[in-house]
């Protein structure tokens, strides 16, 4: 045994814990053999993403403007009149706040078409969440993944036999290790993808939009009262959409909504009673205009100051993901949190390591390759007779505007930091927070994010 432990020491810098999962299970393992999606048929990946009241409002404008078309017997008056409405449509959600289609079916389909379309070699999970490096970029992906668990297990206080509801869990991660070390997950989903996959792995997932918890008797009664904690793993910016994000009334109704949630389910008995939040913030917002008060501002800011493709890319994100990132400047989280007796009791910058956590392992989220073969040449032909706005998902996978959030790429000769509108929060909520003491051992840490991208090159912490 002892041999085994110093043999680990010298393969991975560290010891295993027992309920981390081995790098020779874990690293790059087979798709087909680990998960639900890769055993499932074509078919069944084809009904994920046909069968829903989106596409059927697609097919229902390419008829009316074949209809025109064939009137007129010209190819090219289809082709205007589908620019057209299409733009149109674009407008309307963007500058209108009225929502033809349906914006969470979007986010949804985004999730299911870059599991089933591109090739990902799990290394770090199967969710798209970023790692903890925290200033040691030797370490492998999985690796950095449980340790960010283990540091957020310290830090919410957890204890084998605790429970823990994950709203927008995702495809499992977190709950599989919560499930390893003993506690009781529940996860909450819409994207119907994802609770399959969670189920497969043998989880207990509801199919729901968290908005929609409240007021469903079931559910009330399955969740409201027994959690040690709730956590919303970067899930809560995609809860507002972009197209009424400068409407803040309607902006604190939503994040009151989650937090009003996250109470409900608190078990008003436990010693831990926390909420935890990985989410991006819009910072710096008057550099892009009042984008609280008006879109036109962004875009017109952003043509004056020649940021026309970072407006681009902020269009295509906002679209492809959903939502809208909350207001840093503003503390709009935390705002509405004190208003459900929520106390902010410790926060932490993850910018950097969200960035350099594609940078390193770019299979796990920032780069979208496809290996082509017959299933996914079939995948690809669906996206387009399935979703309205299939270029600007295809511009996304094939250009990686992920990254392009980001002002500079990643130069290890260059010493300027991580540079972005964007700020990255991990943060953590008590129930009556002033009223209670924390024992964590990190409850006194500090950010730690490199001086210098050339800290990278030498691996330095």
């Amino acid at each position: 045994m002892v041999a085994d432990v110093k043999r680990a020491e010298e393969d991975n810098g560290y010891v295993p814990k027992p309920w981390h999962i081995g790098s020779e299970k874990f690293t790059k393992f087979k798709v087909e053999d680990a998960t639900n999606f890769g055993r499932m048929s074509l078919f069944k990946k084809m009904s994920y993403m046909l069968c829903n009241l989106n596409t059927l409002k697609y097919w229902s404008v390419l008829a009316l403007c074949a209809a025109v078309a064939y009137h007129f017997g010209s190819f090219l008056v289809f082709f205007a009149m589908t620019t057209l409405v299409f733009g149109f449509i674009e407008y309307l959600f963007y500058f209108c706040e009225t929502n033809f289609f349906d914006a969470d079916v979007l986010i949804q389909y985004h999730y299911a078409v870059t599991t089933f379309l591109h090739h990902r070699g799990i290394d770090a999970g199967i969710d798209y969440g970023f790692l903890m490096y925290n200033g040691d970029y030797k370490k492998k992906p999985c690796q950095a993944q449980m340790e960010k668990f283990d540091y957020t297990w310290d830090k919410l206080g957890l204890e084998e036999g605790m429970t823990v509801v994950d709203c927008g869990c995702g495809q499992g991660d977190w709950l599989a290790y919560l499930k390893r070390r003993g506690v009781k997950g529940y996860g909450i989903n819409m994207s119907m993808s994802q609770v399959d996959e969670c189920r497969f792995r043998g989880l207990d997932v509801e199919c729901v939009n968290i908005k929609h918890v409240k007021g469903n008797k079931r559910l009330e009664e399955k969740f409201y009262g027994i959690a040690d904690a709730v956590t919303f793993w970067d899930t809560i910016e995609h809860y507002v959409d972009a197209s009424v994000s400068h409407n803040l009334e309607k902006c604190d109704e939503i994040y009151g909504g989650v937090f009003e949630l996250a109470v409900n389910m608190l078990n008003k008995k436990s010693k831990c009673q926390t909420v935890w939040n990985s989410c991006m913030h819009l910072k710096n917002s008057h550099e892009m205009g009042n984008h609280r008060r008006s879109l036109w501002d962004s875009f017109l800011n952003g043509y004056v100051k020649g940021w026309n493709w970072k407006m681009f890319v902020y269009l295509v994100t906002s679209r492809i993901h959903g939502g809208s990132y909350p207001s840093a400047e503003r503390d709009t989280l935390n705002t509405n949190a004190k208003r459900y007796g929520l106390d902010l009791t410790f926060r932490k910058e993850m910018t950097y390591d969200y960035m350099i956590t594609s940078y390193l392992d770019p299979d796990h989220f920032g780069e979208h390759r496809i290996k082509w073969s017959w299933d996914t040449t079939m995948i690809a032909f669906t996206m387009v007779l399935a979703l309205p706005n299939w270029w600007l998902f295809w511009v996304y996978y094939q250009f990686g505007i992920w990254s392009y959030q980001f002002d500079d790429d990643i130069d290890v000769d260059d010493n300027k930091s991580c540079s972005t509108f964007f700020t990255h929060y991990w943060q953590m909520w008590t129930l009556n927070g002033d009223k209670k003491t924390c024992t964590s051992k990190y409850a006194n840490c500090k950010d730690s994010v490199p001086e210098t991208k050339r800290q990278l090159k030498a691996g330095k912490k």
